[in-house]
């Protein structure tokens, strides 16, 4: 068993390959391929490194679907004077890992 705990964004997660996160949207270009090169802690045969800051290995995952989050409402009010509804909706992609290597070069 092998994992590895990568930082997207300011969210740390556990990853290993085959399982799905669901991460804050990211700029792709046309392979729709993700690099996670910030790895903080490898896990792997019972033996651990931890970065400092972060390692020399990869996270490579590929993007399943982008879309939009569950709309969160708010509301912004003063005392009898004003009340205005306030909502907002996260771009969020689902990310499927595919690969823990060492960087090369």
């Amino acid at each position: 068993m092998e994992y590895a705990v990568i930082e997207s964004g300011s969210i740390q997660y556990r990853v290993q390959v085959g399982d799905v996160i669901t991460i804050e949207n990211v700029a792709l270009d046309d392979s729709k391929e993700v690099l996670f090169d910030k790895v903080i802690l490898y896990y792997r045969d019972g033996e651990v490194q931890i970065g400092k800051p972060y390692l020399n290995i990869v996270v490579k995952g590929v993007c399943e679907s982008s879309y939009k989050s569950a709309k969160k409402m708010g509301i912004r009010f003063e005392h009898k004077v004003y009340r205005r509804p306030l909502s907002h909706r996260q771009q969020q992609m689902k990310i499927k890992i595919t690969e823990i290597t060492e960087r090369k070069g």
